[in-house]
């Protein structure tokens, strides 16, 4: 008895730990990370119903440039809809960014990674982590309704033709070849 109790007094206390500090957060990016690795949450790479989508969004880049989306008709884009504060969107990063370098040279593929953050949040964010893709946030706040998730991290691809083909909701793992060979297909 004696035992127990002082294991169950143990985990209290690493709990408590973890949750006063703010650590608990870390903690889980790390466990969802680990949760990827194992590829069951690998990203589908089958066609969703097509969907058209809206090109009246305009959105800020952390760099200051504004965006009109009506400038990407006839790309493929990624867009990964985002927050700072959301352990799975964390999780999903580095894969991510890893997707984004293959892609970047080749401008097969636009990445669009919307922040529902401040911009000030999501430039302090990528330059603590080192990430390069092109972040934005929506200007005015405003974003049409076929972009508006119903949780985060929400993750969608769409054809030139202005279609969405392919919609995540929830952390996945984009870091594949099989996804890889999927965004190419579509380029093609």
């Amino acid at each position: 008895m004696k035992k127990q109790l002082s294991e169950w007094l143990l985990i209290i206390i690493i709990i408590g730990v973890l949750y006063f500090t703010g650590w608990y957060k870390e903690v889980a990016v790390f466990l969802q990370k680990g949760l990827l690795l194992t590829g069951a949450f690998d990203a589908n790479t089958e066609y969703v119903a097509k969907e058209k989508i809206d090109y009246n969004l305009t959105l800020k880049s952390t760099q200051g440039d504004t965006l009109h989306f009506s400038e990407l008709k006839g790309k493929v884009i990624f867009m990964n809809i985002w927050a700072t504060w959301c352990p799975p969107c964390k999780a999903e990063m580095p894969g991510i960014e890893n997707l984004y370098k293959d892609f970047s040279e080749s401008n097969k593929v636009t990445f669009i990674m919307l922040a529902l953050d401040s911009e000030s949040k999501v430039k302090s964010y990528l330059k603590h982590f080192g990430y390069t893709f092109p972040a934005y946030t929506p200007l005015g706040r405003r974003i049409p309704e076929i972009y508006r998730p119903n949780s985060i991290p929400t993750t969608l691809v769409i054809s030139p033709e202005g279609e969405i083909v392919a919609k995540e909701v929830g952390m996945k793992n984009y870091d594949t070849k099989k996804y890889r060979r999927f965004l190419n297909k579509l380029a093609n």
